[in-house]
């Protein structure tokens, strides 16, 4: 958390996985950056779905939610499905 890690949608249809684990509850906000235009979703430990977002700010998704302790999954993808890119993913 805090942190950026780098990520790239290599070819089209391409989704990128990041775990984290959580050992309190709180607001959870994760958010892209660059000029990618991604697509974000947040799925709990059993891949349900929890939030997706689109362009929350320019071609960046940013989604906020309550959570509590335990593992979730964030899968960004690019908004086109044969677009390609790099980003930054921060937590």
């Amino acid at each position: 958390t805090n942190t950026t890690v780098a990520g790239a949608i290599n070819g089209g249809g391409d989704q990128d996985y990041f775990r984290i684990t959580l050992t309190a509850a709180g607001t959870l906000t994760v958010y892209t950056t660059g000029s990618t235009d991604t697509f974000g979703r947040l799925l709990d430990a059993t891949g349900a779905e929890l939030a997706s977002n689109d362009d929350a700010t320019d071609l960046n998704f940013r989604i906020g939610r309550s959570v509590g302790a335990g593992t979730y999954f964030i899968a960004v993808r690019h908004f086109s499905a044969t677009g390609t890119g790099t980003y930054g993913l921060r937590a």
